[in-house]
């Protein structure tokens, strides 16, 4: 059972109605018997209609259309307990003060509370409130998660995606602070980011660009193990075989496994237009098939005059948890090409600036 403590008012505004003259203020149940109606004593554990003063523990546990008119004070030490599953609608002008403690058994926050009408899930508010107090926060269990959800991180909703027995994220990582393209990622305690032309709009549209080892934490994983890195917690970059994995399923000649994605360059024949979203592209939007929405966000590379960004509108590129060991300063990379319709998978400097998907546990 999950308890949020509470001092606030509560407007509430309701049709007048006689209100019974069988009033008690022990713990109380409502059990809606009756056309779930407030007023009938029937409708009560103790056959009797709440007294305005509530010293005790105040139960809702059906559906309820209380419409009478009284001001209810819950003192301290009492207790209102809305169950899950449970509509508590209101249609009076009394008023609600609330010094004890709200019971959330079900999913309700605080908008509940101050939105007309709004609720969400089970053990919910509805009419018209006015929140004049405060309320803690309560530890009411998160609803369940399934992949297609969406997933909170950081301030962000990111996309997801089940494709085969994995569950992806559908858009590019973006967290972090903007760091200008001649400079280098530090390990300072800082998520430092690059954006593309040194414009955060485009870490917007795209995503970020990060260099490999800011993307682990700079934390070189065993071989074969994954990392969390910049993930959010029960996610994380996905290794050299997780992609392998991702392009077996989605290639309609090669399964997985199979000696093809072991191959360095272009492999396969559709995976890069399955998976390329349809927009975006200069040369070659692909269908996104299955969903992954691979966006051509480009690169942070180096010439002979220093970094710069390239191939935006032309190349995705991804970053895997995978290094070509022994030489940690190389790690596995995945490429689309907006020309090509298969995928590029080859060994590349781990200082370049890639997006990043993660993957779930």
């Amino acid at each position: 059972m999950k308890y949020i403590i509470l001092t606030l008012s509560i407007g509430l505004f309701f049709s007048l109605q006689q209100v019974s003259m069988a009033q008690c203020s022990g713990d109380n149940t409502f059990l809606g018997t009756i056309d779930n109606d407030w007023d009938n004593p029937s409708n009560w554990s103790l056959n009797c209609v709440p007294t305005s003063t509530i010293t005790g523990r105040l139960t809702i546990s059906a559906n309820c259309v209380n419409n009478n008119s009284i001001n209810y004070t819950f003192v301290q030490g009492s207790f209102l307990e809305v169950q899950p599953g449970v509509n508590f609608s209101n249609n009076n002008n009394g008023s609600w003060t609330f010094n004890g403690t709200l019971i959330n058994e079900g999913d309700f926050s605080i908008s509940d509370l101050t939105n007309d009408g709004q609720n969400q899930g089970a053990g919910s508010f509805s009419g018209n409130y006015s929140l004049n107090g405060t309320m803690e926060p309560g530890n009411a269990p998160p609803p369940t998660w399934s992949c297609g959800d969406l997933l909170s991180y950081a301030g962000k909703d990111y996309a997801t995606v089940q494709i085969g027995g994995q569950c992806w994220m559908a858009e590019n990582l973006n967290i972090g602070t903007m760091l200008e393209g001649v400079l280098e990622s530090h390990n300072n305690g800082v998520i430092e980011k690059y954006c593309y032309n040194n414009d955060p709009s485009n870490c917007d549209i795209y995503g970020g660009l990060y260099s490999l080892y800011e993307v682990l934490g700079y934390n070189i994983p065993p071989a074969g193990t994954s990392n969390q890195g910049l993930c959010p917690t029960g996610w994380h970059i996905p290794t050299d075989d997780e992609w392998m994995q991702l392009e077996g399923t989605v290639e309609p000649q090669y399964g997985y496994p199979d000696p093809e994605w072991e191959k360095l360059g272009f492999r396969g024949s559709e995976i890069g237009i399955k998976l390329k979203s349809t927009y975006g592209w200069n040369n070659g939007n692909g269908t996104d098939e299955f969903g992954f929405n691979a966006l051509p966000a480009g690169q942070r590379d180096h010439d002979a005059s220093g970094f710069d960004f390239y191939h935006q509108g032309d190349i995705a590129f991804f970053w895997s948890s995978t290094f070509y060991l022994p030489f940690v300063a190389y790690a596995k990379e995945r490429q689309l090409w907006g020309i090509l319709d298969n995928s590029y998978r080859g060994n590349e400097v781990t200082g370049l600036g890639y997006s990043v998907r993660c993957i779930k546990d």
